[in-house]
């Protein structure tokens, strides 16, 4: 379950946290404002006004973080979607987890040649697995 989900669920439902899934040997990710890497972007105020694609509207760091940043945005619907818009040149720049390249990769090779990311020193808490007690009938 995504971070900004969980908050949602805890709130509503009063779920239970159960386990958290590690990535690259952490419970922690980052996200990532990547660009093209030609496009000559080095930093977040080279992609005011720019076209910009987000993951999902309730996605933490391919969303709620960077939003209030971008002018014209549109959602991808995943990771590897903002990775492939930005490969095939639909938009400027996008958000995503710091992974979302290398599952791209898999297809297209030169994707880390083509599509760098931004330096953002933040980090989210991994995906979450949990119970609630209104689906275990508790």
């Amino acid at each position: 379950m995504a971070t900004f989900s969980y908050v949602l669920a805890k709130d509503k439902y009063d779920v239970e946290l159960l386990l958290v899934v590690q990535r690259f040997g952490s419970p922690f990710y980052r996200g990532q404002i990547m660009v093209l890497a030609n496009s000559g972007i080095q930093s977040l105020k080279g992609l005011q006004g720019k076209r910009f694609a987000f993951v999902d509207p309730a996605s933490t760091s391919g969303h709620l973080y960077p939003k209030t940043f971008f002018g014209k945005s549109v959602f991808a619907g995943s990771h590897n979607a903002v990775v492939l818009s930005m490969y095939k040149g639909a938009v400027d720049g996008g958000a995503a987890y710091d992974g979302s390249r290398v599952s791209v990769a898999k297809s297209y090779p030169d994707v880390f040649e083509k599509i760098k990311s931004l330096p953002i020193p933040r980090k989210y808490p991994a995906t979450r697995y949990l119970s609630a007690k209104i689906f275990l009938n508790i």
